[in-house]
């Protein structure tokens, strides 16, 4: 069962694609990178990675969550959908 995860805090310019490099490079293993975009259509800095397994999502937030990157410190968290972070 795939899992997502959330991948924020990127440098400006960093794109879905960047991060599938990223992760092909260290041979993790997932099915696609969807970058998060506001109301507006503008880039949030953040991408959703769904990971082909539990074990492979808890792997890929090891490696970047906390990671300094670009001037930045990656956050990596198993993400929640839109409802569960509203409370509802």
């Amino acid at each position: 069962m795939s899992v997502g995860v959330f991948l924020g805090s990127l440098p400006a310019g960093i794109g879905a694609e960047d991060v599938e490099e990223w992760l092909r490079a260290e041979n993790f293993r997932f099915e696609f990178v969807r970058l998060l975009v506001d109301r507006f259509g503008l880039s949030k800095s953040s991408v959703i990675v769904r990971a082909a397994t539990r074990e492979d999502a808890e792997a890929i937030i090891a490696r970047y969550d906390g990671a300094p990157f670009g001037g930045r410190i990656l956050r990596a968290s198993i993400a929640r959908r839109k409802r569960q972070q509203e409370g509802i």
